[in-house]
């Protein structure tokens, strides 16, 4: 770890065992949201801000993947899907436009 503090690795593994209500905090994602420290804390402080900022484009892309989500996730047995599948957007979403171009 070269005495780094191991946040992203860290949230990456809790995501794994509660994508309810942990998320993975990409360096990506950290960028796309302007953020300059590896707090944990301030990265949901600015996650709020961004679900609340977007949430018109995470509905209308939730409700356009629905129809075909749900023929997919029909084969497991997930409670609540539906909070997994938002969580992932936005940390795709968030990923995604923290990619260098």
């Amino acid at each position: 770890s070269r005495n780094q503090l191991l946040t992203s690795l860290a949230s990456k593994v809790l995501f794994l065992n509660n994508p309810w209500s942990i998320h993975p905090m990409a360096m990506q994602a950290r960028k796309s949201l302007n953020q300059k420290t590896n707090s944990y804390k301030d990265y949901i402080d600015f996650l709020k801000t961004f679900k609340t900022q977007k949430e018109t484009e995470i509905n209308d892309c939730l409700n356009a993947i629905n129809q075909y989500a749900i023929i997919i996730e029909n084969d497991f047995s997930i409670k609540d899907i539906e909070t997994i599948r938002y969580n992932r957007l936005i940390d795709k979403m968030l990923w995604t436009k923290g990619l260098p171009r």
